[in-house]
């Protein structure tokens, strides 16, 4: 329909062009002094005006048939893969190293406030974990074992969530000088627990326990160390040095 009209307006349009010249040309009725160019103006024009318009009406809506049109199938939305938790993996140098930057602080205990960042070796080998660490100096020696206790037993509670650590060992590096006045960086505190103590201990009520009592966790580990020179000045009571204390090699 809209073709239809479209030729109508164009021929109208003609018509007006060349009744302003000669309207006795496109005015073939009525008396012969009539047909004047006024007369074609008026007819032509009318006729231009209406046939715009309907040729307007009659386009078809391309916009509409647009939005009718049915949108094409999307590619089904992919699910985020889960990333597994640690008590999932395999236990790893990789996946222990990625875990311990996971590492809170349960805020019991004192705790080397830059640790992970603090950690200088991680050895991963058939279950057993040793870390090394080595927390800013300034700390007296009870403070730096009391650091050292809750730095371990956080880390050892988050490790331990994997049943595939069979023991962690916790080192705590100072320096410490020799009798030359040589300083180098020794084992100031180690702190060893394995798979069956671990699963014994409830390690909230653990913690709070080691917070008015430090030794209980020295006493109830498989094995710790704790360098002479910090030891002759320890303010730490109850010690059991049966099972550690400066000879233990922590085997």
């Amino acid at each position: 329909m809209s073709d239809l009209f479209l030729v109508l307006l164009l021929i109208s349009i003609v018509a007006l062009i060349v009744g302003l010249k000669n309207p006795k040309l496109v005015i073939r009725w009525g008396e012969e002094e009539k047909r004047t160019r006024k007369k074609a103006i008026w007819t032509y024009g009318v006729a231009v005006v209406i046939l715009f318009i309907a040729f307007g009406i009659s386009m078809p809506n391309n916009q509409g048939s647009q939005q009718t049109t049915a949108p094409a199938a999307s590619a089904p939305a992919q699910s985020p893969v889960a990333t597994p938790s640690w008590n999932q993996i395999a236990v790893s140098q990789n996946t222990v190293i990625a875990q311990l930057k996971e590492f809170k602080a349960s805020n019991i205990l004192p705790d080397d406030n830059g640790f992970p960042a603090d950690i200088t070796k991680t050895t991963v080998s058939d279950g057993t974990i040793q870390i090394e660490y080595k927390p800013a100096e300034g700390l007296d020696e009870t403070m730096l074992v009391k650091e050292a206790i809750g730095t371990d037993l956080d880390s050892m509670k988050m490790l331990f969530q994997n049943k595939q650590v069979a023991k962690v060992d916790m080192i705590t590096m100072v320096d410490m000088a020799d009798q030359y006045g040589n300083t180098s960086a020794s084992k100031g505190v180690e702190l060893v627990y394995d798979r069956s103590t671990a699963d014994k201990i409830d390690w909230t009520g653990f913690e709070n326990r080691a917070l008015t009592d430090p030794a209980n966790a020295l006493n109830l580990s498989n094995s710790y160390f704790i360098h002479p020179g910090i030891y002759k000045n320890l303010k730490i009571d109850n010690l059991d040095n049966s099972i550690g204390g400066t000879d233990s090699n922590n085997s």
